[in-house]
Formats: C-alpha cells, structure tokens, sequence
C-alpha cells in the first residue's frame, strides 16, 4: 500500500512539474505571438503608406 501511494505522489509530482513547465511555455508562446502581430501590423502599415505615396 505504501508503495502504491509512493508511486502516485511521485507521479503526482511529475504531472505538476509538467503542468507548470506548460503554463511557462504557454506564456512565452503568447508573448511571441504578440510580437509576431505587432511586426505584421507594423508591415502593413508601411505597405498602406507606401500606397499612399504612389
């Protein structure tokens, strides 16, 4: 019995471990994402003045 409830604290750990090297990457792929739209809306934006100009 003991064993088993090793077992599953240890792996309870894992999977908290998991969870929150998740959440972290998530965060990070979310800011990268930002700045991913922020360079293309910045793009645009050129392109539309470029336009303007022609």
């Amino acid at each position: 019995m003991k064993e088993t409830l090793d077992k599953v604290r240890e792996e309870n750990n894992l999977l908290r471990e998991q969870q929150s090297n998740l959440v972290s990457e998530r965060a990070n792929l979310i800011k990268k994402n930002e700045y991913a739209k922020e360079q293309i809306e910045a793009i645009i934006e050129r392109l539309r003045n470029l336009e303007e100009y022609e």
